[in-house]
């Protein structure tokens, strides 16, 4: 998937702030929305763009979006650079002088800034996070009635993100089913017809059917795990064993682990999985499994956590052993 110029800057700008090592220009990064409106008009005047509030105003009622102005203002003399540079400014321009005039770019640029300010700061954004999701939600509406097919419409919006939104929107609710089930339950509505097939997304339904209903919520877990014993995704199995060893259901954890070990691939996915199991075993009283599984951790400590680690290694057995005894 290739990126639109606008998430590829946001992209790196959001990586640069978290402290990656990136070899990137000072303009790469900058936050525009912090320059006042002259200062923007000045830097487009030294790029060979002369133009003021006035001009600006002309120009964009020729066009329909930022990205069709800066088509107009760059020429083939113009360096990559220079052409990124300018696109930036004048889609700033755009965002604060005609935010009423609704773009996908100017709609992912926010979506993008209200998910990183969330993950920076969840305690201080939650109210702007939800208003966001909740225009998402209409938009993706909007979309679908003009006929996208719903299977396709957050995958159109991928391209203009920097941030993964399927992602996002898993751990998110998945953090909603822990502190707010009842809005958990608004967002898996809101959006499980645009989740055809995601399987992150059908755990976080079985989860949120555990609350109301054990039976059922235990028979999606079933479902899930048959699908995934034919499409295996081993983060995926991870995070069912890690659910599960809190949940007590035994056939379903045992299941959740004997799948989990035909995938794993490296060292720290299998202590992963056994500290699953000593929470398992912890929470429901098995001693000697819980101290077989802490044994078995500690007898590891001087493997590195990313050496291979073949299905046939004596570790399997011996987990096997532990979780069939």
């Amino acid at each position: 998937m290739q990126h639109t110029r606008l998430a590829l800057y946001n992209c790196l700008r959001m990586n640069w702030q978290r402290g990656s090592q990136l070899d990137v220009e000072p303009w790469h990064v900058e936050d525009l929305r912090l320059v006042d409106m002259k200062g923007l008009f000045e830097r487009l005047l030294r790029l060979g763009v002369p133009m003021d509030r006035e001009h600006f105003a002309l120009a964009c009622n020729e066009v329909e979006s930022p990205e069709e102005l800066a088509e107009l203002y760059t020429e083939e003399s113009n360096s990559p650079q220079e052409e990124d540079q300018i696109y930036l400014l004048l889609f700033e321009l755009w965002r604060r002088i005609y935010p009423e005039r609704h773009t996908l770019s100017l709609f992912c640029d926010e979506l993008d800034r209200r998910i990183d300010t969330y993950n920076l700061n969840p305690m201080d954004s939650g109210e702007a996070i939800q208003d966001a999701l909740a225009n998402l939600q209409e938009l993706l509406y909007e979309n679908c009635e003009a006929g996208v097919d719903p299977d396709e419409a957050i995958e159109l919006l991928s391209p203009h993100l920097a941030n993964d939104l399927r992602s996002f929107l898993h751990d998110f609710i998945h953090e909603e089913l822990e502190e707010n089930p009842t809005y958990a339950a608004e967002l898996i509505e809101g959006f499980v017809c645009y989740m055809e097939g995601d399987l992150w997304f059908q755990f976080l339904q079985a989860r949120l059917c555990l609350l109301s209903d054990v039976t059922e919520g235990n028979r999606l877990l079933g479902e899930l795990l048959d699908i995934l014993k034919k499409h295996p995704d081993l983060d995926l199995l991870l995070e069912i064993s890690g659910f599960l060893a809190a949940s007590a259901d035994r056939h379903l954890f045992l299941r959740s682990v004997k799948q989990a070990l035909k995938e794993i691939e490296v060292e720290e996915d299998l202590i992963e999985l056994l500290e699953h199991c000593v929470h398992y075993y912890r929470c429901i009283d098995e001693e000697k499994k819980e101290q077989a599984a802490e044994d078995l951790i500690a007898s590891r400590k001087a493997i590195a956590a990313d050496k291979p680690l073949r299905g046939s290694d004596a570790a399997v057995s011996k987990v096997l052993g532990i979780i069939e005894s």
